[in-house]
């Protein structure tokens, strides 16, 4: 039988000044108090000696420095729970409006701007209070999912770059007046009860960006899966006179999935139902609340759970892998490539734009200069030749700005002498500092070694994903993952974005010659969804073996950063007024 405990802490800094994460502003978008709390839900899941840590946090992205510290600290001081990063699987529900400086790598402290230990620490500690105290309150369960569909007219998610998306030749062509239906609208459910089927826990996942609360606000918000998690709580709570049940709202693939969806006159950037962001994140999560509790108590459809757990958890080196042909059009020798960013993953989206379009103009010029150069010198230093062709293969028609493994903008090293002006953006004033200082470091700036992780219960399966899935690309890879999964008898997929680590997106190849925002952002070039799913595919294989006859996948690590590393970019209060 199984057993199942489920809890929930608090993990809001309490640090005005900084910035919050998510929509690339420096300076502006930064943190002057709270709107709402953040938290911390965690399900831990038993059967004899084998157990799965499922926890979701209200934050942008789990790191790998924030997973890894929760597993190191809680071996140290709760060994008998016996965590590991195997076992552990920590989504975020992706909100823009929590602080940052929980990662490792430069470019996503750059906002902050740097790492904040503080930050970091009240991340860490809030996990592990929600996780010991969850094993604290383990309990014989049972365990049922179920699925619905939100109706159309309900305005909660939509399509923001339907070009990209009706570039797939396996999708239905949508207009954009009828962006809604260019969206995964399915919500899948993991229903928690005792054994007399009183409520205990709830793990949602429904696909659309914690994204209604838009860069001019100034206070922690959970948004809108905050505002579902808190209702349905509540709901739960005074309907059964539980204070201990706990509802996770976990993000799927929304990589170009948007709550938001009309312009107000007078006010800049696509916003929701109201003027007010808040009002407009509640509208949303309301929307999300309400169906979950129609499928919650759905008890004809649901689908009791056995007590079958398993896990496996590897991580790969996404900037060098082969792909299986048959997730590359059936083209041999196709590979990924070294992180880089395109020019339109600067340039932003409709509810959160970057630079202005005059500048990526410019931008795309130089990068146009800067690529030409490169092949001239491929014409007469061989040693360079190689590595100029590899990436043109790997990111195809992406106009690269930035290599976050070799430490360039436009194609240099020295960003002393980068032609771009300081007043340009306040980013690249703050790298031009960092490297005049000698702080960069040596590290890439943002992760090529990243986890992935499946989780199953009996016919259902959670996979782990350090990244953001567009609509497209999430499908692919369910399909991919349940053509192999079963075989052991797995009917259900579940997709855990934001989860364990982050690098970016993940397009379609389709999608990836578009350029749009979520292609420029594709870190590993028009193949990486196919890489994705070849890593997958081997891990699937690997869980219809028993146990003792599994291979191991991988042996590589992420890269290590000392304190000292750390301390060169940490956090200094710029601006405590906007």
């Amino acid at each position: 039988m199984l057993k199942v405990g489920v809890a929930i802490s608090d993990i809001t800094p309490n640090i005005n000044g900084i910035g919050m994460l998510g929509w690339g502003k420096l300076g502006t978008n930064i943190v002057l108090g709270a709107s709402t709390p953040l938290k911390s839900r965690a399900f831990i899941i038993k059967k004899n000696n084998k157990l799965l840590a499922f926890v979701c946090v209200e934050i942008i992205f789990c790191t790998i420095a924030l997973k890894q510290g929760v597993v190191k600290k809680l071996n140290k001081l709760y060994p008998y729970i016996e965590i590991t990063e195997d076992n552990l699987m920590i989504n975020a529900t992706h909100t823009h409006s929590a602080p940052g400086g929980h990662s490792h790598y430069l470019i996503y402290n750059i906002t902050n701007p740097g790492f904040s230990f503080e930050v970091y620490e009240k991340y860490v500690n809030g996990v592990i209070e929600s996780i010991v105290n969850a094993y604290k309150n383990l309990q014989d369960a049972k365990i049922y999912f179920n699925s619905g569909i939100i109706e159309p007219e309900k305005r909660v998610a939509f399509n923001r770059s339907i070009a990209a998306y009706n570039k797939n030749p396996d999708v239905e062509k949508f207009s954009f007046s009828n962006r809604h239906l260019a969206v995964d609208r399915k919500m899948s459910l993991l229903k928690i009860t005792d054994l007399d089927n009183k409520p205990v826990g709830m793990i949602n996942s429904f696909a659309v960006h914690c994204t209604s609360v838009h860069n001019d606000n100034y206070l922690i918000n959970s948004d809108n899966k905050g505002y579902a998690a808190n209702d349905f709580e509540n709901y739960i709570k005074n309907k059964f006179m539980n204070n201990n049940f706990v509802a996770a709202f976990t993000q799927g693939a929304c990589g170009d999935v948007s709550p938001n969806f009309q312009y107000f006159e007078g006010m800049k950037y696509c916003r929701g139902e109201y003027e007010d962001d808040f009002k407009s994140a509640k509208f949303n999560g309301l929307i999300q609340s309400d169906k979950a509790k129609e499928i919650f108590f759905d008890e004809k459809n649901q689908i009791e759970l056995k007590d079958d757990i398993d896990y496996i958890h590897y991580y790969f080196d996404f900037s060098d892998i082969e792909v299986n042909p048959i997730f590359s059009n059936n083209l041999k020798n196709q590979r990924t490539g070294k992180a880089t960013l395109g020019v339109s993953s600067l340039l932003g989206t409709a509810e959160g734009p970057g630079i202005s379009p005059e500048i990526g103009f410019a931008l795309s010029l130089l990068t146009s200069t800067s690529s030409f150069i490169e092949k001239l010198l491929s014409q007469v230093r061989v040693e360079y030749r190689k590595n100029i062709k590899m990436k043109k293969e790997t990111h195809g028609n992406k106009l690269i700005i930035v290599e976050m493994q070799e430490h360039k903008v436009l194609g240099t090293k020295d960003l002393k002498n980068l032609i771009i002006p300081d007043k340009a953006d306040p980013i690249i004033a703050y790298m031009r500092n960092l490297y005049e200082t000698n702080s960069i470091g040596w590290q890439p700036w943002t992760p090529n070694i990243l986890p992935l992780q499946i989780f199953i219960i009996d016919s259902v399966a959670i996979i782990g994903l350090p990244a953001e899935f567009t609509t497209t690309a999430g499908k692919r890879l369910k399909k991919t993952a349940l053509s192999i999964l079963s075989k052991r008898g797995v009917k259900k997929i579940i997709l855990s974005c934001y989860t364990n680590g982050y690098a970016g997106y993940v397009t379609t190849f389709e999608e990836y010659q578009e350029q749009l925002y979520e292609g420029g952002t594709t870190h590993f070039g028009k193949w990486t969804l196919a890489a994705y799913q070849t890593k997958i595919a081997e891990m699937c294989y690997e869980l219809l073996k028993p146990v003792s006859e599994r291979r191991i996948l991988s042996e590589e690590e992420p890269h290590y950063f000392s304190k000292k590393d750390l301390l060169k970019r940490s956090f200094i209060l710029v601006a405590s007024t906007p």
